[in-house]
């Protein structure tokens, strides 16, 4: 507890273990990853994840890392339009074009860290900030990627944000794909490397998790 280890599942030892290429485009039957790894943030784009691993194909493992308090996360919303015929999983999603057009830094992020970013944005009147969520991490997706930088033509600062500290979390996995797919220098916003995945003392947590919305909102 007191730290991101409370609802942590150590997804770098799953995202370190799944070989995969760069992309989606899987050229051949080496290239497929043993699993999908997913961190998704809301109701339609989990029920389109378990839609898509029953319909699809490609018959391999679903790992799902969201933790349990997007359940009741009052924000974690979606509405019956994104769930009608048509529709589909997201693997990378983006804010509306009101914020993307004028933003001049992108927060890049995965699961519930993209709420408490928002509410932390919301509180500074950072509008120049906009946030996208990798809601995919196995396989990468690098054209939604390429896709979501596109929407973002003013930004001149990319910086991955996660709670976990630099050595965990999905940083190491997503930094050489991002750049990859992007082309742009991307920064680190999270805790320092460390040993332990908590701080395990409340004041410590919260002295640690000040300075991690720092580094995103400087």
């Amino acid at each position: 507890g007191a730290g991101p280890e409370h609802s942590s599942s150590r997804v770098e030892r799953f995202l370190q273990m799944a070989s995969e290429t760069a992309f989606r485009d899987f050229g051949t039957k080496a290239d497929v990853p043993k699993w999908s790894i997913i961190n998704p943030t809301t109701p339609a784009n989990y029920f389109h994840a378990l839609r898509r691993q029953i319909q699809s194909p490609l018959r391999i493992p679903l790992v799902v890392v969201a933790p349990k308090i997007l359940l009741r996360h009052p924000a974690c919303q979606s509405s019956l339009v994104e769930l009608a015929q048509g529709t589909s999983f997201q693997p990378v999603l983006c804010e509306d074009d009101a914020i993307t057009s004028q933003a001049t830094r992108v927060l890049w992020c995965s699961g519930k860290t993209y709420y408490e970013l928002s509410a932390e944005r919301e509180k500074r009147g950072a509008k120049h900030v906009a946030i996208v969520r990798l809601e995919e991490l196995v396989p990468f997706p690098g054209v939604a990627a390429r896709a979501a930088l596109a929407k973002h033509p003013n930004a001149s600062l990319h910086i991955w944000c996660q709670e976990e500290p630099e050595n965990a979390g999905a940083w190491s996995h997503v930094y050489p794909r991002l750049y990859s797919s992007i082309g742009k220098q991307i920064l680190f916003a999270g805790r320092p490397p460390s040993a332990a995945p908590a701080a395990g003392f409340a004041d410590l947590h919260k002295a640690e998790q000040a300075a991690y919305f720092e580094a995103c909102f400087e």
